[in-house]
């Protein structure tokens, strides 16, 4: 199950934007060859009402608290019966996604029915209208695999790992290929799957990120420590 699409506000960045919850962005040196890991978020007292402020926009449903708790982003499923198919997470526009845009998880929701993902959407002009496509990482199932999904079902997988897959990333190659990667430190990544994108506008975007539930019986909660959003360069990374 994906979230809904939602309306987005913009988030504009002049160089690696490194967010951790409860901060504004910090621009990076704009010198960096890939997105690095934020440097950990400060546990903040005084916190903004919105979770997701001032880089993006909420989406929260009844059944899941979705706040700021010392320096991170948690989505907590609550006893309210007959809430199944709920997400709760945050939305924010991507400017450029051939550096990349990355979450650091370092804990998700327990296992199936629910799930903790990271989805990239972009747009395809059908006719007059516009097709909404999408790729991304989500962990779920009874066994807690990592998966890459896109539109079409499941692309590829790996056992989730809260160290080994601590950070997940997804940009977009020279050869048009969206790529959805983990990694334990936010330096060297891995390939859980790709995308062929060939013909297609895929360098602007949204994100989402969150984790939500198919059942009202979904215990433990999802956490992310934080963001990072990097713009295109002459020393663009690949790997």
């Amino acid at each position: 199950m994906r979230p809904s699409i939602v309306v987005l506000g913009s988030l504009t960045v002049a160089a690696c934007g490194r967010i951790g919850f409860g901060d504004t962005p910090v621009p990076g040196d704009g010198q960096l060859d890939e997105c690095l890991p934020s440097s950990p978020a400060e546990d903040f007292t005084s916190m903004l009402a919105d979770p997701c402020a001032p880089w993006g926009s909420p989406t929260v449903m009844q059944g899941l608290d979705v706040v700021r708790a010392g320096g991170g982003l948690e989505i907590t499923p609550q006893d309210v019966p007959g809430t199944m198919g709920q997400f709760g997470g945050c939305n924010f526009d991507v400017p450029d996604i051939t550096r990349g845009a990355m979450v650091e998880v370092s804990s998700v929701l327990d296992a199936a029915p629910g799930y903790t993902n990271m989805v990239f959407y972009w747009g395809v002009p059908l006719g007059d209208d516009l097709l909404v496509k999408s790729f991304g990482l989500q962990v779920g199932g009874w066994d807690r695999v990592l998966f890459a999904l896109a539109e079409a079902g499941h692309q590829g997988h790996r056992p989730y790992d809260p160290i080994a897959t601590r950070f997940w990333r997804i940009l977009v190659d020279d050869a048009a290929q969206l790529r959805a990667q983990v990694s334990p430190d936010g330096w060297s990544w891995a390939d859980v799957a790709t995308h062929d994108t060939t013909g297609e506008d895929v360098s602007r975007g949204w994100v989402t990120f969150g984790a939500g539930r198919d059942d009202d019986l979904v215990t433990g909660t999802a956490r992310f420590e934080s963001l990072n959003v990097c713009p295109s360069g002459p020393t663009s990374g690949r790997r």
